[in-house]
């Protein structure tokens, strides 16, 4: 996937986050060996100032991609769809959909700054 992932160490230790202490040793190897990806997504936040990056990033935005090519009623299904978010017809940014979402106040959309 040509992208960073974290080592081993980074998932079982985290930085600040969910501890795996109360996990018995079977049980933390468990989890190295085949981490949940809510999991891996949420210690690769930890390492990132709370964003994805890498695996994590792939992940969520294939997701999203899947679930829109999926749905019958998507825009990617409709040849006569023009972004009306963006700064033009032409233009459609995540951004602009969550700015959207969140009434326009960025504020809002990144609370943490």
């Amino acid at each position: 996937m040509r992208v960073t992932q974290l080592k081993k160490a980074q998932v079982r230790d985290g930085r600040n986050g969910a501890t795996l202490d109360s996990l018995t040793r079977a049980q933390r190897e468990a989890v190295l060996r085949d981490t949940p990806l809510w999991f891996y997504i949420l210690r690769e936040a930890e390492f990132n100032q709370g964003r994805l990056k890498g695996v994590g990033a792939r992940i969520v935005a294939e997701t999203f991609q899947r679930a829109i090519e999926g749905s019958a009623i998507s825009i990617v299904r409709d040849p006569g769809w023009r972004p009306t978010l963006g700064p033009n017809n032409r233009t459609f940014r995540m951004e602009d959909l969550l700015l959207f979402a969140f009434e326009g106040k960025k504020s809002l959309l990144a609370p943490l700054g």
